[in-house]
């Protein structure tokens, strides 16, 4: 575990214990939320879903790919250390796995801040690659906290530029957030993927064909760009061009320090109006 975490998959547990037991059997009674959130984490290293496929060298070098690319970005954002999700917990399954293990609350990709996992539907190899990286932007590359809730349960508290509140009852910026993912994702396959001797070809015949290419949640970041844009026309003096304030957004989320980013909006357009965002 990195020595800078008191979990192994978050960067801060806020609150205080203890926690009221949970039904599962590596946690048994304990109450202590640290040692909950350890067992947690190292049962989700292991083979826990019954569906879950062996993965193959092909499969752990798409995995390194994703991940130093997630790592290589998030530090030219800021940030310093990351949390421990390996390859142990990244779970493979076949396609339509993760609706099935969700019950449809998720289609190709997820992940969860307490366990400190990601699922995937090993699909082809680049939609593969690029539901890798996304998930692991949240996971790895995002900022993570988790929450000793008012009712005493663990929870998300913060993922990214994302927030819950402190009943664990609202979430947030959640779009906000994964308008981010998807255009760090889209940044990763048109500087990384784009450029890969084992991808190269496939995304030119795409591009050249006028294919889509599905670089996740372009219709939050679509949104966050219209936001973006307002705010670069009435802050000319301060930015000049829209791609700053992106960076500015991304560093709240690799980070952790959203002051920034909501100073500018209430600035712009008001007080009280980052709370408003946050329903973006």
């Amino acid at each position: 575990m990195n020595e800078k975490f008191s979990i192994p998959q978050a960067d801060r547990l806020v609150g205080k214990g203890p926690v009221k037991p949970m039904e599962h059997n590596e946690v048994g009674a304990s109450t202590d939320p640290e040692e909950i959130l350890t067992l947690l984490f190292k049962e989700s290293g292991t083979d826990v879903y019954k569906i879950e496929l062996q993965k193959t060298e092909e499969d752990l070098a798409l995995i390194e790919l994703a991940e130093t690319a997630v790592r290589d970005y998030a530090a030219q954002y800021g940030r310093e250390s990351f949390v421990d999700i390996t390859s142990d917990h990244i779970h493979f399954l076949p396609d339509g796995g993760v609706f099935e293990i969700t019950h449809g609350r998720l289609a190709t990709g997820s992940h969860s801040t307490v366990l400190g996992e990601v699922l995937i539907d090993r699909r082809k190899d680049l939609e593969t690659a690029i539901t890798l990286f996304h998930e692991l932007w949240h996971t790895l590359g995002s900022y993570q906290a988790i929450q000793i809730t008012t009712d005493q349960k663990l929870d998300t508290y913060r993922s990214g530029f994302s927030m819950n509140s402190r009943d664990g009852a609202i979430e947030y910026f959640h779009h906000f957030d994964e308008a981010l993912v998807g255009y760090m994702t889209q940044k990763f396959v048109n500087e990384k993927l784009a450029e890969a001797s084992n991808f190269k070809n496939e995304i030119t015949r795409l591009r050249d064909e006028n294919i889509a290419l599905d670089t996740t949640r372009q219709r939050e970041l679509g949104d966050l760009w219209k936001l973006i844009d307002n705010l670069l026309e009435k802050n000319k003096d301060k930015f000049s061009k829209r791609e700053e304030i992106m960076d500015l957004f991304v560093r709240a989320q690799v980070t952790g320090n959203v002051l920034p980013a909501a100073r500018l909006i209430e600035n712009t357009y008001g007080k009280g109006s980052f709370r408003k965002v946050s329903k973006f």
